[in-house]
C-alpha cells in the first residue's frame, strides 16, 4: 500500500506539472485563462489513507493584463462575458480571445475563421432591438463622412512666478513675447487636421492674454483669443471658453469651435508636461 500512496503522489504532481506547463506555454497567448490543480486525500476504511488524487482542474476567469495592439479590429472584454461566435454550421462558441480580422465577405471573424455575432442596433442613438437574434458582424466597405470638430478644451497650470515678456506687442515669430505655448489638433469639414498653436502671454499679476494660429494655414495669423484672470488661490475666474475659427485650407469649410479652459489653474509647479490622447481634442498642459 505504501508503494501505490507514492505512486499517487507522483502521478498527482506529474498532473499539476502538466497545468503548470500549459500555463506557461499560453503565457503569450491572447484570451487564456491558466488552470489550477486541486488536489484530494483518499480515504480508506482504515487509518492509513489511500494517498491522492488530481480532484479538477479549474481555470481561472478574472480578467488578464489588456494590451494595445494597434490593430483597430481588436477587442477586449472588461469583466463578465465572452464572444459569441458561430462556424459555417451554425454551431455556437464562445471565446474570451479579442483577435479578430475581415474575411472576403468583410464579416469579422477570429484567426480559426469563426464568425463573430452581436445583436442589432437601430436608431439614433442606437438600441439593440429587444427579442432579436445574433447576427453576423461585419464591416461595409464604406468610408465614413468627415464630421468637424465643435469642442476641444486644454487643462492647464500656468506659472504664478512667470515675469512678464521681455518683448511687446505679442508675435507669434518672437519667444521672447510669450510665456508659454501649447498646441491642440481639431478637423474640419473635409477631415483636414489643424494645429491650433495657442500662446499664453502674462499681462500682469493673475492675468494672462491666450492667442491662438492655425498653423497648418500658412496665411493664418495669431488672433485673441480670450483673458484668464485667476484669483489669489490660484483659481480660474474668467469665462473659460473661447470660439475659435480655424483657416481655410484645401478647399475646406474653416472649423469653428469652443476651446476651452475648465479647471486650469496658476500656481507654482515642478513639473512640464504636455499631453494629447490619440484621437482627441483635448490637451492637459503643466507648465
Amino acid at each position: 500500500m505504501a508503494f501505490s500512496q507514492a505512486v499517487s503522489g507522483l502521478n498527482a504532481a506529474a498532473t499539476n506539472l502538466d497545468v503548470i506547463g500549459n500555463n506557461i506555454a499560453n503565457s503569450a497567448t491572447y484570451g487564456f485563462k491558466s488552470g489550477t490543480a486541486s488536489f484530494a486525500d483518499m480515504f480508506a476504511g482504515s487509518k492509513v489513507g489511500l494517498g491522492v488524487k488530481v480532484a479538477g482542474i479549474t481555470q481561472d476567469f478574472t480578467d488578464g493584463t489588456t494590451t494595445n495592439t494597434g490593430r483597430g479590429l481588436d477587442v477586449a472584454i472588461s469583466q463578465n462575458g465572452f464572444f459569441r461566435l458561430v462556424d459555417s454550421n451554425g454551431s455556437v462558441f464562445y471565446s474570451r480571445n479579442g483577435q479578430f480580422k475581415l474575411d472576403e465577405n468583410r464579416n469579422l471573424v477570429n484567426m480559426q475563421g469563426l464568425q463573430l455575432t452581436g445583436y442589432p442596433a437601430t436608431g439614433t442613438p442606437p438600441t439593440i432591438q429587444q427579442g432579436a437574434n445574433p447576427t453576423n458582424i461585419s464591416i461595409p466597405n464604406t468610408l465614413m463622412a468627415a464630421k468637424t470638430t465643435t469642442t476641444a478644451s486644454m487643462q492647464i497650470n500656468l506659472n504664478s512666478s512667470d515675469a512678464l515678456p521681455a518683448v511687446t506687442p505679442f508675435s507669434a515669430g518672437n519667444a521672447d513675447s510669450y510665456n508659454k505655448k501649447g498646441s491642440v489638433t481639431v478637423f474640419d469639414s473635409q477631415g483636414n487636421a489643424h494645429d491650433m498653436s495657442v500662446y499664453f502671454v502674462k499681462t500682469g499679476d493673475n492675468n494672462w492674454q491666450v492667442y491662438t494660429q492655425d498653423s497648418s494655414d500658412p496665411t493664418g495669423t495669431a488672433e485673441p483669443a480670450m483673458t484668464l484672470v485667476f484669483n489669489a488661490n490660484g483659481v480660474l475666474t474668467s469665462n473659460p471658453t473661447a470660439n475659435i475659427t480655424t483657416g481655410a485650407i484645401n478647399g475646406a469649410e474653416p472649423a469653428t469651435f469652443s476651446l476651452s479652459f475648465l479647471n486650469s489653474m496658476q500656481q507654482i509647479p515642478a513639473l512640464t508636461t504636455l499631453w494629447q490622447p490619440p484621437r482627441t481634442a483635448t490637451n492637459r498642459a503643466i507648465w
